[in-house]
């Protein structure tokens, strides 16, 4: 008898032990909810507020616990509220209320934090939430740093080519011929100076750079599997002349995301701006709408700046005041927190102040906050006013149904050999990833009619907008091969078959349009189980339908 009771004494006790080695390893894993699913890689699974579709999210062993260890550094545990809030004043950039200015300035302060050194632990650009998590730590720690983020519009400043913002606040839109347009242009390629010239991340802050990295290993594929970012606007970007003779001395560690703040990163994001309201003055620089009320503002807001909707054309006419007062502002305050709404002129403000005062922090958010300032739904995934209980649209708004997203570390790599002139200096790869596990680009093409379309590199063009014209006969300009073809490709045939009458008489027969795009084939409809956007559709579809695919075709 007490044989038998031993045995079951022994099995309790290895139960016991087996749940408390379960246990311990379990304080290892850099998030709770992410489960393994197979040696050295994490994922959680994602599933849209209804549960039709769910995404698969993971990334290394690596990258989570190296985000737990940088969302352990100096932590924010307690809600603290150092200081009383006051009632927000508005002000405009070009006209300031300098008797405000002054009068808030006297509540800068010494940030009582001893401040403490932050690594990222590698020498690449990190994962997008393992960069999040780095950012925060930094500022956390008692870093003033500066955060400038560069995309489509900013690429086309940087090139002198026209542009059209289509979902901003004020969409804004951008002429080269304005007189202003050298000396904002040189504000803007400075933050590349300025990242250069920060040296490798240590014990300082220093200024940052986002850039269209993808989120997801995925984008290689297809841009639209990236989560955010853009391979080709990226490659651009590093290899413009005006920017490319920075690339190489700016630290990786100072390369973050275009979407830093936005995407799969947004509830993180307001998470943060509240934690920083808590402990530090939140000074806002965003478009004029805002002076419809205070009464309407977020409560985490001290002090407003405004910049005109007419954007970046009223910058550069006005750029001498404009930077003047900057300047006059950045002076004024010390230990502040910028957070800076404002398109294009986000990248020429924040290099400017961060240089007159690096005692502040200066974060380009971009339109992340527009919910939060102007309860307006401008990106994809902000809160829906119609259906407030969708918590879900940061993660429906940016990844496909059903698709993977594995979160990587990249490196700006300098190709072998001398270049040609128009030829690219830099590439970006993946570097936790194993050749084999790099997905494979699969043909895109589109039919119209009896002429059938493929994605082409065509030598000295990339595809960066809708608006761009064919660059040859016998392609197809940007607005029918934006959002089908991906890496600047155009749509191209045969130059013997294609002429652009031939083109509108094939589209216009009863033999519609359609595309096959990573095995699936897109045609124009309204009711399909996924569409391409407006955008990408426009080229190919009338105004009320999309590119769409479906299951049945």
């Amino acid at each position: 008898m007490w044989r038998i009771q031993r045995i079951q004494w022994i099995r309790v006790l290895l139960c016991f032990n087996i749940l408390l080695l379960v246990f311990v390893l379990r304080q290892f894993d850099p998030v709770s909810m992410y489960r393994p699913i197979h040696r050295g890689k994490y994922s959680t699974r994602h599933c849209n507020v209804h549960k039709t579709w769910c995404s698969d999210i993971s990334a290394s062993f690596e990258i989570h616990r190296n985000i737990k260890h940088l969302s352990q550094q100096c932590p924010w545990n307690d809600p603290v509220h150092r200081y009383k809030k006051l009632k927000p004043t508005i002000s405009s950039l070009l006209v300031l209320d300098k008797v405000s200015i002054l009068e808030l300035s006297k509540f800068s302060m010494n940030y009582p934090v001893q401040i403490m050194p932050v690594h990222l632990g590698h020498e690449h650009v990190g994962s997008w939430n393992e960069t999040f998590h780095f950012l925060f730590a930094l500022i956390r720690c008692g870093h003033n740093i500066a955060v400038a983020r560069y995309g489509d519009g900013e690429l086309s400043v940087i090139n002198g080519d026209q542009y059209q913002s289509e979902t901003d606040i004020s969409n804004w839109k951008f002429n080269s011929s304005n007189i202003g347009f050298p000396k904002m242009l040189d504000l803007i390629v400075d933050g590349f100076a300025l990242a250069a010239d920060s040296g490798p991340v240590s014990d300082s802050g220093g200024m940052f750079i986002g850039l269209p990295f993808y989120y997801c290993l995925e984008g290689l594929r297809h841009f639209r599997f990236g989560g955010g970012g853009m391979m080709s606007w990226l490659k651009a970007m590093i290899n413009s002349p005006r920017v490319k003779q920075y690339i190489a001395r700016i630290s990786q560690n100072r390369m973050v995301y275009s979407w830093q703040w936005g995407n799969l990163n947004y509830p993180s994001t307001i998470e943060m701006v509240h934690k920083l309201a808590m402990r530090r003055r939140i000074i806002l620089i965003c478009n004029d709408r805002v002076a419809n009320g205070t009464h309407s503002l977020p409560w985490w807001v001290d002090f407003v700046f405004t910049v005109s909707s007419d954007g970046v054309d009223w910058f550069m006419s006005n750029i001498d005041q404009l930077t003047y007062n900057a300047v006059h502002i950045a002076k004024s305050f010390q230990n502040h927190i910028f957070l800076i709404s404002a398109g294009p002129m986000s990248n020429a403000l924040i290099p400017l102040m961060f240089r007159a005062n690096p005692n502040n922090t200066y974060l380009d958010m971009g339109g992340t906050l527009d919910f939060e300032v102007h309860h307006l739904r401008t990106r994809g995934f902000h809160p829906d006013f119609e259906n407030p209980h969708n918590s879900k649209n940061w993660l429906t708004a940016v990844l496909q149904r059903n698709q993977t997203c594995r979160g990587v570390r990249w490196t700006v790599v300098r190709k072998s050999g001398l270049p040609k002139e128009d030829e690219a200096v830099f590439d970006v790869l993946p570097t936790d990833v194993a050749k084999a596990d790099i997905p494979s680009v699969k043909t895109t093409t589109c039919n119209v009619g009896s002429i059938r379309y493929f994605c082409e590199k065509v030598a000295g063009a990339v595809v960066q907008t809708p608006f761009q014209p064919p660059p040859l006969p016998h392609c197809l300009g940007g607005l029918q091969s934006w959002g089908v073809c991906t890496d600047g490709k155009f749509l191209c045939t045969l130059p013997s078959l294609f002429s652009l009458e031939d083109f509108s008489q094939q589209s216009n027969k009863s033999q519609l349009p359609s595309c096959t795009i990573e095995g699936s084939i897109y045609k124009c409809d309204s009711k399909g189980e996924l569409c391409l956007d407006r955008a990408a559709s426009n080229g190919f579809c009338s105004n009320v339908e999309y590119l769409c695919t479906s299951s049945d075709w």
